[in-house]
């Protein structure tokens, strides 16, 4: 009897304890989840590269050395003056008739390149008409035309439109820190190709290691 009577209490206990813990349960203070922490994208600026010249403005219109129907180049001049090494890729460009080529020197290339060049031009030929802006870029013409006078070859890297096909590898050249660098756009002259008499690029570039935002560069030059 006493055996029964102790199984008894020891049923109503645990009913109690378990009906407490339900009730305790219902009751207390859910702990709510706090706002959810949306981290921003980086707001690192963007590095890019100093252009002297990004559009090209002839004064007069007639002084520049191209003819619309032949062919012919101009040469942007750059520079990095970031303490990491850039990237500069092609994004765009108004006609198929051009092709873009880039090369980086270093600052002392490039100072004995631009000599060379005066120096060349001066002797040969003096200023063309329209200024040592139009001598540059003629003259580079006709270092290529005379190869046995170069001191220094450049190394040309093609950059490829990357608008035009998003999914390929898009080419780039690397800039080191502080170094300088040309910019070539060439284009064939042919009339029917042609088709405007400005030729505009967009342009990229951003940190190597990918560390900055991208800037995009506008260049222009008009062939009249």
């Amino acid at each position: 009897m006493r055996f029964r009577t102790q199984i008894i209490l020891a049923i109503i206990v645990l009913v109690g304890m378990v009906a407490g813990i339900t009730f305790v349960s219902q009751y207390q203070t859910t702990k709510l989840p706090g706002p959810t922490v949306i981290k921003e994208p980086s707001s690192q600026p963007a590095v890019t590269l100093s252009f002297p010249v990004k559009i090209v403005e002839w004064d007069p219109p007639t002084a520049a050395d191209f003819e619309l129907g032949f062919p012919g180049h101009y040469d942007f001049w750059f520079e990095n003056k970031n303490a990491v090494a850039v990237d500069l890729g092609l994004m765009h460009q108004s006609c198929k008739c051009s092709t873009v080529t880039a090369c980086a020197l270093t600052p002392a290339e490039a100072d004995d390149f631009r000599r060379g060049l005066l120096e060349e031009g001066v002797g040969e030929s003096g200023f063309a008409h329209g200024g040592a802006r139009t001598l540059l870029p003629s003259l580079f013409l006709s270092q290529q035309a005379m190869p046995q006078k170069q001191k220094l070859v450049p190394r040309w890297q093609k950059l490829e439109p990357q608008m035009a096909n998003m999914m390929a590898p898009t080419t780039s050249l690397t800039v080191p820190p502080h170094a300088k660098g040309i910019l070539r756009l060439t284009w064939d002259g042919k009339k029917n190709q042609l088709g405007s008499e400005r030729l505009t690029l967009s342009l990229w570039t951003q940190a190597h290691d990918r560390s900055s935002g991208r800037d995009t560069p506008h260049l222009e030059v008009p062939v009249v």
